[in-house]
């Protein structure tokens, strides 16, 4: 008798622990399973604001392709660029955003992408700028101080540029935006390089 009350209590101990077993991955279950749903819902979520990102990112690039086809049609220069300053490093690197042409083709590339500020002094001296004017740079005189520069340049028949930094917070330019021209002569009128300047501070809200 007393060896079928074992028997009975050790069935209802394994049984009560199979139950508890049961309950614990019904629970955790649930749990993974909520779990799982949040996270679907936050991808589908995050997927979706990047959606909406890369959609405004390319309107304002459109935007950005725009203004550059008015200041190009305004100053009459060979080619219009953007250089994005990056301070995520330890040094501040040059990267090239987008440059047009006078036919408004854009192009790809930039022999200064990814370069350190501090390895150009043209670059550094461009940074150190204010954004009250915009200033020239006769490309012959680069040359003893920047012989990448000046090449870059030359290989372009870049003889002169006119530039300015873009402040959107006081303490750091953002980038600067230049106008080069291959004709070293060509002198920007003040009228029109206060045209210049105005839609220079509306790109501000596209960048």
């Amino acid at each position: 008798m007393g060896h079928i009350f074992v028997d009975i209590m050790f069935l209802l101990v394994l049984s009560f622990l199979l139950a508890l077993i049961y309950i614990r991955q019904y629970k955790h279950k649930k749990v993974s399973d909520d779990l799982i749903k949040i996270l679907s819902k936050n991808v589908d979520f995050l997927n979706d604001f990047y959606r909406r990102q890369e959609i405004i990112q390319l309107k304002n690039t459109i935007q950005l392709y725009s203004q550059f086809q008015v200041i190009l049609k305004i100053s009459k220069a060979d080619y219009i660029s953007f250089f994005k300053y990056d301070y995520s490093n330890k040094f501040v690197v040059l990267h090239f955003l987008l440059s047009v042409n006078d036919k408004g083709v854009i192009l790809q590339d930039s022999k200064l992408e990814d370069l350190p500020v501090a390895s150009s002094l043209v670059t550094l001296n461009i940074m150190k700028s204010d954004n009250n004017e915009l200033y020239s740079i006769l490309v012959d005189n680069v040359k003893e101080k920047d012989e990448s520069v000046y090449n870059v340049m030359k290989r372009r028949g870049v003889n002169k540029m006119y530039y300015q930094n873009i402040y959107k917070e006081e303490s750091n330019p953002l980038g600067y935006i230049a106008l080069s021209y291959k004709n070293i002569d060509y002198v920007l009128p003040d009228d029109d390089k206060i045209e210049v300047l105005r839609i220079i501070e509306k790109i501000k809200t596209y960048l």
